[in-house]
């Protein structure tokens, strides 16, 4: 119990905030992380595993229910069990690759030695023709073999457990042993990462399942989990169940720091007016909703494709949600998704939710320069409750920095969006054939007003980069989200940005001349989802996110003592 005086310190008050209890009766009850029982009368591991097992099926709800001797794994009185889930070892196509081999082999040997035999087949006589049947059947049925050995061998004859306590995670894996052979032992392996209940940083990748799984009808979104502390990084692999829940978990055990706390106060002297105030409350309303004491949820959008978003569980019962913001970044040519971010700030910590968007049918990108790429048709061969997301929450504790960066790009060639010469005719004739495949209620009509003989030359290639940095870490892909096609109006194109060489003083020249015209800022469209805010709207909103992460991030009792 020493070595957890220091992390206990000051933190008497701070529990979890949803009932960490079991529930296998409720609607919650295939959730996986909760479907365990405490065993607090067996002191010892042997004389656990004399009478029981770390788990066992239930057949009534049909899960696997964990079973949790507390004082063998040597929790401390206080220290309270926040989750515990099991797992088993997934068979991977790549792990078939022995069995295969070993097929082979036997194929060859019995090819080789079995003796030769003539058969006759409708008057001819076949010399050998035996072997090779045989070799066949032989080297199948010794690789169907192997592949059910090693599946219930190396696979299935493991169990393996997680248990999550608010200040530990330990990790027990358990032979089965047949019976009759209990005399020789159990092999029983324990570890166990000390977190202390201040977590920093945790984030969360789903992926697909395997389509054979698909067609046995689970629904379940598999993943990695990864959390950190000052005592290192540890991931975790949720393969039979959803990941999502592991993070849910994770997210709890972080750790409130009064001095990094964005409160009221801090927030005025970052900048802040009532005003700005009053729009952060109005997001937070208009995005999020409380979904129960403790936990919130993320409206989903209109083109969202996932049936559910995910949820946000508080660390602390004083812990606030401050601003809610989104944006959508354009996937490049190559790639069949969009994507868009949900930014949450909490008086704590900043989460961020990253998730794929179909890409609509565009003419113009379908045909580009002649070659088909059809990247919306992933829509029709792909399952939308399948697709990957990431969530990744840091806390202001061990944030390094917040940065946003603007980044500028000529119009390419190779863009067929954004070419450095637009038609009008065109565009708009392949605006009104996209409206009439996608069954718009502006199909079959023609915009007049955007059709014009003189070619226009676009605007740059406008978006914007927000990065979080953590004091640990370098940069990560899941701490940076793009805002793309972006368009600050508040700035103007210097000279430099225009196209250099050749091609950029005909441009200039035919421009001169009323050959060319160019397009207003206001023409560079902000992608959004489905309210088609404008762009001082946009600019205004990130606006707001700086100076919350400014609040975040500055130390104003630092410069009050410096003052004095």
């Amino acid at each position: 119990a020493k070595m957890f005086v220091e992390a206990w310190e000051g933190q008497e008050d701070q529990q979890v905030v949803t009932d960490p209890s079991p529930d296998l009766t409720g609607p919650e009850k295939d959730r996986g992380v909760r479907a365990y029982e405490k065993d607090e009368s067996t002191a010892s591991w042997e004389a656990f595993l004399k009478e029981d097992s770390i788990v066992k099926m239930d057949l009534e709800n049909f899960l696997l229910t964990v079973k949790v001797p507390t004082k063998a794994l040597g929790l401390h009185d206080q220290e309270q069990v926040v989750a515990a889930w099991s797992e088993m070892e997934r068979m991977r196509f790549s792990d078939l690759g022995p069995s295969v081999l070993y097929g082979l082999i036997v194929m060859v040997l019995v090819m080789v030695l079995a003796p030769t035999q003539k058969v006759e087949v409708g008057g001819h006589v076949m010399v050998g023709g035996t072997k090779v049947i045989e070799g066949i059947l032989a080297g199948l049925f010794f690789a169907v073999f192997h592949v059910i050995w090693s599946f219930f061998v190396d696979f299935r004859n493991f169990m393996h457990v997680v248990v999550v306590t608010d200040m530990r995670l330990f990790y027990v894996r358990q032979k089965y042993r047949l019976p009759g052979f209990s005399v020789l032992g159990s092999d029983l392996r324990v570890d166990a990462f000390r977190h202390d209940r201040n977590l920093f940083y945790g984030r969360c990748t789903t992926t697909k399942l395997p389509f054979y799984m698909r067609l046995m009808g689970y629904k379940y979104m598999p993943g990695q989990v990864y959390m950190q502390s000052k005592m290192g990084v540890l991931k975790l692999s949720r393969e039979n169940g959803n990941a999502m829940d592991v993070f849910h978990v994770v997210s709890q055990l972080a750790r409130k720091s009064s001095k990094d706390t964005i409160t009221e106060e801090r927030m005025l002297k970052a900048g802040c007016s009532e005003g700005v105030l009053r729009e952060c409350e109005n997001a937070v309303q208009k995005g999020l909703f409380l979904k129960q004491p403790g936990v919130w949820d993320i409206r989903l959008q209109e083109m969202d494709v996932v049936t559910r978003s995910p949820d946000i569980y508080l660390c602390d019962k004083e812990e606030k949600m401050l601003y809610h913001w989104s944006g959508t970044e354009a996937g490049v040519l190559a790639s069949p998704f969009n994507s868009v971010t949900d930014v949450v700030v909490t008086s704590d910590r900043v989460f961020l939710w990253q998730r794929p968007l179909y890409k609509k049918f565009d003419c113009k990108t379908c045909m580009c320069w002649g070659a088909c790429w059809c990247g919306w048709l992933t829509k029709c061969t792909t399952d939308a409750s399948s697709l990957p997301n990431t969530m990744s929450f840091l806390c202001y504790s061990a944030m390094l920095s917040f940065s946003s960066e603007s980044q500028v790009d000529p119009p390419l060639w190779t863009n067929p969006v954004h070419p450095p010469v637009l038609c009008p005719c065109i565009d708009e004739c392949c605006a009104c054939t996209t409206r009439c495949m996608v069954c718009d209620e502006k199909c079959g009509t023609v915009e007049w007003d955007k059709c014009g003989c003189i070619p226009k030359r676009p605007n740059p290639r406008s978006q914007l980069y927000l990065l979080w940095r953590s004091r640990f870490n370098g940069q990560q892909p899941d701490l940076t989200t793009v805002l793309r096609p972006y368009m600050d109006l508040n700035t103007t194109r210097m000279k430099d940005d225009e196209e250099e060489g050749l091609l950029g003083r005909v441009m200039d020249l035919m421009q001169d001349n009323g050959l060319l015209s160019r397009d207003t800022p206001e023409q560079e469209s902000m992608l959004d989802s489905n309210d088609f805010k404008a762009p001082e709207e946009k600019l205004k909103e990130v606006e707001i996110l700086r100076k919350l992460m400014g609040a975040a991030h500055s130390d104003f009792t630092a410069d009050e003592m410096h003052a004095h």
